[in-house]
């Protein structure tokens, strides 16, 4: 990358965090909501010498800079008091662990370090765009950079492990890329960055096999040597969660991957009170609920999950909730759909002046026509339409270029490596569910990166096409 281009982010990344730091003007107090205050106690509790995962309230309140306290939560806070909480991942709770052991009880500090992991994330699209898509790439990822930042500066204000995703996605995409490209060291890279993003938050697990099962194939087609880089990847990997699940197998006296949230949350995002997609607990507490009288409480989550929709084939719809719930909340998300349509109404229109009969031309344009008006639809409709209707139009939107021949599929040059991380938080959200604690799809929302990327390739080519003359043609 040429040196006036460094100089060029640079600089945009300090822009970006005068400005930031002025909008959020961020204090030293924790909201006491979703995740953040188990987070929080877990900190503060180690600073005061308790072991690690310590969560609840050991200490005074005050200690622990808890805002929006009222009686009911503090009932619940202390419920925990004492506990260890075997269900967190361990990379964030250490990451507050350490800060205040270094810095001492100060959230703003917190704050501020998150800002700066946005605006590194941010900084790395413009590398994965260049890698993706050459110069115009880099621009792209310039681009997305900005409102990459724009989209996502509130997490920083919040302690979520959701901040660390952004990072560990933008290097997971590059290193990728380099992967595939004969680089071993970024095989390590991979592997390593992998494992502590799992470590961080479990929604990146499904990667793993994902990559595993494209190595394979790039062994059997494209390289035979490629498996000591395959090699490389899967033994950083286990290496760097398998020590954890060592660890809190040991702990726990139980063997234990990762965390022992998994079996859960299966059963969560999976039962006849999840219509809507979300995150639904309370069977827990219901004696009349399905898995209370499954009898099959010894089983994997899957099993029983896979057994509940066997016999409630009506609840099948929950997976139509959960592409609503997770996807339509995601503006990046519903910007990538027009602009695709509109993309792809620009190819068809563009190539319709070559046709040599009147009705190919004219069918083209109509074609072209529709497309433009179903992404208009889209944009300004897709939150009113019920989960079915919206997992239909996206499908069909996603389909389009297979029923629109091998031309346009092949000017469509998406790196296969972005399909791989959109593959893995589809797969997620299917199989577990969809967070809107905090933020709306908080989940989803960590691959926005990417998203944003391909929203500005796209309108990238919707340029490219009026400037070969579509403007002219009309």
């Amino acid at each position: 990358m040429k040196k006036g281009d460094l100089i060029l982010l640079a600089g945009t990344a300090v822009i970006l965090l005068l400005i930031v730091s002025w909008v959020c003007d961020y204090d030293n107090m924790v909201i006491f909501t979703g995740d953040e205050w188990d987070y929080q106690s877990i900190g503060v509790n180690g600073y005061n010498g308790a072991e690690f995962l310590t969560t609840g309230r050991i200490g005074e309140i005050d200690d622990y800079r808890f805002t929006g306290l009222d009686n009911g939560k503090i009932s619940f806070w202390e419920s925990f008091s004492g506990k260890k909480a075997y269900h967190r991942v361990p990379f964030y709770p250490m990451f507050i662990s350490v800060s205040y052991k270094l810095f001492g009880i100060n959230p703003v500090i917190i704050k501020y370090i998150q800002l700066t992991i946005l605006l590194i994330s941010g900084l790395l699209l413009s590398f994965a765009g260049k890698l993706a898509w050459g110069n115009r790439g880099f621009w792209i990822g310039y681009l997305s950079f900005i409102i990459f930042v724009g989209l996502n500066y509130r997490f920083t204000e919040h302690l979520m492990p959701e901040n660390w995703q952004f990072l560990f996605l933008a290097v997971i995409i590059i290193s990728l890329f380099y992967h595939y490209r004969n680089r071993p060291i970024y095989s390590v890279v991979l592997g390593l960055t992998l494992g502590l993003s799992c470590l961080n938050k479990g929604t990146t697990f499904i990667l793993f096999p994902l990559i595993l099962i494209s190595d394979l194939y790039y062994w059997w087609v494209k390289d035979r040597t490629h498996w000591k880089r395959m090699v490389l990847f899967c033994t950083m990997f286990i290496l760097i969660t398998g020590l954890w699940s060592v660890y809190i197998s040991i702990e726990r006296n139980q063997f234990t991957f990762l965390s022992v949230q998994t079996g859960e949350v299966i059963l969560d995002g999976n039962n006849e009170f999840c219509i809507d997609g979300l995150w639904h607990p309370e069977w827990r507490e219901r004696p009349d609920s399905y898995y209370n009288n499954d009898n099959l409480e010894n089983m994997p989550g899957v099993i029983r999950a896979g057994v509940f929709y066997v016999k409630h084939p009506e609840c099948l719809s929950n997976f139509a909730a959960k592409i609503k719930a997770g996807f339509a909340p995601v503006p990046s998300f519903i910007a990538l759909m027009s602009l695709f349509l509109i993309w792809l109404a620009t190819v068809i229109y563009r190539d319709s002046g070559s046709q040599k009969g009147i009705r190919g031309r004219v069918a083209g344009r109509i074609f072209a026509l529709f497309s433009v008006c179903l992404s208009v639809c889209f944009v300004l409709f897709s939150g009113a339409m019920n989960s079915i209707l919206f997992t239909v139009v996206v499908v069909s939107i996603a389909l389009l270029p297979v029923f629109c021949g091998s031309r346009f599929r092949k000017e469509i040059k998406l790196p296969f490596e972005f399909l791989i991380i959109l593959l893995n938080f589809l797969i997620f959200t299917l199989a577990f569910y969809v967070c809107n604690e905090t933020y709306p799809s908080r989940y989803v929302k960590t691959m926005d990166g990417i998203l944003i990327l391909l929203c500005f390739y796209f309108l990238s080519g919707i340029l490219e096409n009026f400037k070969k003359g579509i403007v002219k043609a009309s």
